[in-house]
């Protein structure tokens, strides 16, 4: 087992360095699946009672819940594959603009303390922010979201998913900086996102889109025939 993963690890390591911007798309896009699989087997409703036992129950809402949405994996896949060459460039300025001083250097210790914690700085300041909007809109509009429905989205959720990423992202992108070679920070940080990832798509779903807020329902309005192609 063991040889098996060095093997999948050696070709996987061979071909990031080869081939980097394809290889790690593809593999953010792969642990998106990952993740959405994730999120919805853990916000899944329970089975729906009997109607005889609880007439209260819209027992069809339910079952309509509890059906895997494979379009919604399909566009958090998506959004994790385009998305990955923009944050393995972002990197690679954090790495160029606060480089770890070299070994020989006096004081290193010191010295890589101060830049991991200004790369980290430099990362939640100015892409956190900028990656939850990127997010949501990107998410938003692939759900065929109107810019009222954007806005919408975020008056709900962009605050709570700011403050969760606070919580989590500083202390993960210091053993990122700290530990992790550049070519594979990326993947690092993909693993960590499985889990914030599956967060992410449990606070979209949860902040869902009223139909009157979509571009589908703004062209029913004006032109009941078109809407009908």
């Amino acid at each position: 087992m063991a040889s098996i993963f060095q093997r999948i690890s050696s070709k996987y390591t061979k071909r990031l360095h080869t081939h980097p911007l394809s290889t790690l798309a593809l593999t953010n896009g792969a642990l998106a699946i990952v993740s959405d699989i994730l999120a919805q087997s853990i916000s899944k409703p329970p089975n729906p009672a009997p109607p005889e036992e609880d007439n209260f129950v819209n027992t069809e809402s339910v079952r309509e819940e509890q059906k895997y949405n494979f379009a919604r994996t399909a566009r958090l896949s998506f959004y994790g594959f385009a998305t990955a060459p923009l944050i393995n460039k972002w990197y690679t300025v954090l790495d160029k603009g606060f480089p770890l001083p070299k070994a020989s250097s006096s004081g290193m210790r010191s010295n890589v303390v101060k830049a991991v914690v200004k790369r980290v700085a430099a990362d939640q300041i100015l892409f956190a922010p900028f990656g939850l909007v990127l997010f949501f809109t990107g998410i938003s509009i692939m759900e065929g979201a109107s810019w009222e429905g954007i806005k919408d989205k975020f008056e709900k959720a962009y605050l709570p998913g700011l403050i969760a990423n606070y919580q989590l992202w500083p202390l993960a992108q210091m053993v990122n900086f700290f530990y992790v070679p550049l070519k594979l920070r990326v993947p690092f940080a993909s693993t960590v996102g499985v889990f914030w990832t599956a967060y992410l798509s449990w606070l979209n779903s949860r902040n869902p889109i009223s139909p009157e807020r979509t571009n589908r329902h703004r062209i029913e309005v004006k032109d009941p025939l078109l809407a009908k192609i």
